[in-house]
């Protein structure tokens, strides 16, 4: 039986897994973690979001060839990839004999919070149930290709979160952190002075390069000045960014399955 960890203990030591075990997590702990998370707050209880368990090994293969993905997440025992779906209520709406008339940037910002929540609360769960977890980011570099192999419909739904699962072989140091100084403000926003941010960035790169995060990001650098330089720059921009803004369009211009005749 799996010790549960108090919530903020669990929160406190959340860290992204880069190294699984080979044995798979029970089928019964990866749905109940699914149930779990769906008790997440959703706006209007719109629950505009889905997971798409992606098992066959051929299809993960095709998925991640679109996607740029660090070589570790080709190994992680489970992937899910929580989207954006607004499909159940788009059809709730029709068998009432209403037009769902959210509008499609509603439907984005109010989709992308929500689904975002509910991977928040699958991954506390994933992890109070002794598993590790890491987030992809990456189905932005391939957003359309990506839908289409999972069968997500693009005008009403879009790939946002891939979550690799699995049994954690690692405990990995804490990443970097920005002071709660410049995060917080009280009753206005301000910026933070360049000194916060400066000594953040000096004492945030020598903890990850002690640490050899570096190594693991694929790109040929040393330094975190050069990651931000990838992130930053136009490698980022031409392999994620640009793709990612052009396949977006596609959400606005495809109609729902369930738009009004």
């Amino acid at each position: 039986m799996t010790a549960h960890l108090d919530a903020l203990t669990l929160i406190e030591q959340q860290r992204t897994i880069r190294k699984y075990e080979r044995r798979e997590p029970d089928d019964a702990v990866i749905r109940r973690c699914i149930a779990l998370a769906q008790r997440s707050p959703s706006t209007s209880n719109h629950q505009p979001y889905s997971v798409v368990w992606i098992r066959e090994r051929a299809l993960r293969e095709a998925v991640l060839r679109e996607m740029v993905c660090q070589p570790y997440v080709a190994d992680a025992p489970t992937l899910l990839m929580v989207c954006v779906d607004w499909g159940r209520q788009d059809l709730l709406a029709r068998l009432l004999g209403m037009a769902n008339q959210i509008n499609k940037p509603s439907k984005l910002v109010v989709g992308v919070a929500d689904a975002s929540i509910f991977s928040q609360s699958l991954v506390l769960a994933l992890q109070a149930s002794g598993l590790g977890v890491s987030y992809i980011a990456s189905p932005y570099t391939g957003l359309k290709r990506v839908a289409e192999l999972l069968n997500v419909p693009i005008g009403e739904a879009m790939p946002l979160h891939l979550i690799a699962v699995g049994h954690a072989d690692e405990a990995p140091a804490p990443k970097p952190r920005y002071p709660i100084e410049a995060v917080l403000h009280v009753d206005r926003r301000t910026n933070p002075e360049p000194s916060v941010v400066r000594d953040y960035f000096e004492a945030g790169s020598r903890q990850i390069e002690d640490q050899g995060y570096l190594a693991v990001t694929g790109d040929p650098i040393s330094t975190w000045r050069e990651h931000y330089g990838v992130k930053f720059g136009a490698v980022a921009r031409d392999r994620t960014w640009s793709p990612f803004a052009r396949d977006l369009q596609s959400f606005f211009a495809e109609a729902s399955l369930h738009d009004p005749c």
